[in-house]
């Protein structure tokens, strides 16, 4: 059976939990919609705050180490760990799909200071993940498929810290000029 690991935003107490739209329940009720294979969906917003603090790191990397794919919600601003997660999966060479509607705080048009609209991309987000998608569903169907296909979706390796990092000084200092 697949496994999926739901990251995103989690919230901590009383006031955020109760204003905390959920988006993981939905989509787990969108996959089983669209196809009879069953996945274990790992979730880090389970549980209680009964662990010691120091724990839920731990809990969370088995989690993505175990498993198949991760997807992430990219609708709503993302915490420090959320952004770590994709670094983790990144190590353990798990994909990651993450939803990422246009028009959110990490795809949108910006104003730059010299007065320009350019289309803004959060960087670290469109060089780690593996697939952008802009709804759950299209999560869901992406996901569906690459389970039915046999691992369609190729994650990058963490070496792409690296690559990113010889192109950038590429870029700045091309060779033969």
């Amino acid at each position: 059976m697949p496994s999926v690991y739901l990251a995103g935003k989690v919230p901590k107490d009383v006031k955020e939990v109760n204003s905390y739209n959920d988006w993981r329940e939905g989509f787990q009720e969108k996959c089983s919609e669209l196809s009879d294979i069953k996945i274990e969906f790992l979730n880090p917003n389970q549980g209680d705050w009964s662990m010691p603090m120091n724990k839920y790191f731990g809990r969370d990397v088995e989690m993505i180490k175990k498993s198949d794919a991760i997807v992430m919600d990219g609708t709503v601003r993302m915490g420090a760990g959320t952004a770590q997660e994709i670094l983790i999966a990144k190590y353990y060479n798990k994909p990651v799909i993450l939803v990422c509607p246009k028009n959110s705080h990490y795809d949108r048009i910006i104003k730059t200071k010299n007065g320009e609209s350019v289309h803004y991309q959060h960087p670290f987000l469109i060089e780690t993940v593996d697939l952008i998608v802009r709804s759950f569903e299209q999560a869901a169907k992406a996901l569906i498929e690459h389970f039915n296909k046999n691992k369609i979706i190729n994650p990058k390796s963490i070496d792409l810290i690296e690559k990113s990092r010889l192109d950038y000084l590429k870029f700045i200092a091309p060779t033969g000029n």
